[in-house]
């Protein structure tokens, strides 16, 4: 399903981009964008025509103006977008609401790539709200469906990701809270149990982060990651439990005591 435009930016419109990767970004006018395969076709100054080049070789141009990003809840659109497959659209091609999530979540990894994080992170949350408000008759509905469940929890570990990126502890514990309602599973389910361990760790939640990241270990034992931040977990506990004041018992007991 090939779409004719993404919000602001549309078939006609300009874009910064690479003719090949790790060549100099070029002002070029957007030809195509395939959904099912995120790629798009580019007209580079000269006429020299790029086809199927992927979205992290692409930088929307930003909007002045544009909304600020949404703190974990209802997103308010990316200044560029992709439009939600039309009713008609999904009758006709069951799969279209699956390519769409999943342009759009590529569209976040090359936001990220770019180091615009928190761009990243309207545009992966921009997606989940966007599919299932468009595509199902609710949040809930969208959840049951695999296909769909499945990349929304990526866009929302990976919108958690990049909020780490930025030291947004509070934003991140709340992102990998919804990623969790998308069950995730093997690697997914570390990743975010690692995320959200490293959130409450910036939170000084570090009893909840140790829980968390233990049963990350369990999972996976020989992840790294996982391991360095349930060693950074467990330190800070033994540090607070060092500093921390005797029980009222032995309080009350020092309170009465005399010097010899």
């Amino acid at each position: 399903m090939a779409m004719t435009q993404m919000g602001s930016v549309s078939v006609g419109g300009k874009v910064m981009a690479q003719r090949e990767e790790d060549e100099p970004w070029e002002l070029a006018t957007v030809v195509t964008f395939d959904t099912k395969s995120a790629m798009l076709t580019l007209l580079f100054e000269g006429g020299f025509r790029a086809t199927s080049v992927p979205l992290s070789r692409v930088q929307f141009l930003k909007e002045k103006g544009s909304p600020s990003e949404g703190a974990g809840g209802k997103a308010s659109p990316p200044t560029s977008t992709i439009p939600p497959p039309t009713p008609d659209e999904q009758r006709a091609d069951p799969d279209a609401k699956y390519a769409y999530i999943r342009a759009h979540k590529e569209a976040g990894n090359a936001l990220f790539k770019q180091g615009r994080h928190m761009d990243a992170i309207r545009a992966y949350v921009y997606a989940v709200d966007s599919l299932s408000s468009n595509c199902y008759p609710s949040r809930e509905r969208m959840l049951w469906d695999y296909e769909a469940r499945v990349p929304a929890m990526q866009c929302y570990s990976n919108a958690a990701l990049c909020a780490l990126k930025e030291a947004e502890w509070e934003r991140a514990a709340k992102l990998c809270e919804m990623a969790m309602e998308c069950r995730p599973e093997d690697s997914d389910l570390v990743k975010v149990l690692l995320r959200h361990g490293q959130a409450l760790i910036g939170l000084d939640e570090h009893e909840r982060a140790k829980a968390l990241l233990e049963r990350a270990a369990g999972l996976d034992p020989s992840n790294r990651p996982v391991k360095d931040q349930l060693i950074k977990a467990k330190k800070a506990l033994a540090a607070a439990a060092k500093v921390r004041p005797p029980p009222a018992t032995w309080q009350r007991a020092l309170s009465g005591a005399t010097l010899a």
